[in-house]
């Protein structure tokens, strides 16, 4: 189509991943919950929102001082791209239940390992749209992530645009929705 397709150096590492896990459970605990109305919420919730309740201070502005020194080593490299192409997902779609019928660390964990790609993103605040360019065997979409400069949504719709127009998906849908 155009484009030029080049190999972006690597950003972000492993490491951030307890940083962001620890800021994750400390932003569950910003929604206020009515007293004797938290066992309402689902597992995984509570579970977060007891990690976010536990973490010090400290704890959380060191977090904050990694990810935030992360992403401003990573905008200089970043900004040099018009887009960055990702998967969305680590791996094919998983059945129902895959995740919510765990126990909620198992849950998280499950989550993490499935969405690695898209946790920067949540962080750093940047646009990101996901496009279902394939599906697999069983006809189940398979997305690819395409996220720009911070203020770079019209790039990205743009591009989102073009990939339609040459590989069109509206009105693709798994062959169980037919049923």
């Amino acid at each position: 189509m155009g484009h030029e397709v080049v190999e972006l150096p690597p950003v972000f590492g492993p490491e951030m991943l307890p940083h962001f896990e620890l800021l994750w459970g400390v932003m569950a605990t910003m929604t206020p919950v009515p007293d004797g109305r938290e066992h309402l919420l689902q597992p995984l919730t509570r579970w977060l929102r007891e990690r976010g309740n536990a973490t010090t201070a400290p704890q959380l502005f060191r977090a904050h001082a990694a990810l935030q020194g992360a992403l401003r080593a990573a905008f200089p490299v970043m900004n040099e791209f018009d887009a960055i192409l990702h998967p969305t997902l680590a791996q094919p779609p998983v059945p129902v239940g895959y995740f919510h019928d765990q126990e909620p660390e198992e849950n998280f964990r499950r989550q993490t390992l499935f969405t690695p790609f898209c946790a920067a993103y949540n962080i750093s605040g940047q646009p990101a749209v996901n496009v279902p360019l394939h599906w697999n065997a069983e006809g189940l979409p398979i997305g690819i992530m395409l996220a720009g400069r911070l203020g770079g949504e019209g790039t990205l719709i743009s591009l989102s645009a073009q990939l339609e127009e040459a590989r069109p998906w509206r009105g693709r849908t798994p062959p169980i929705w037919d049923a």
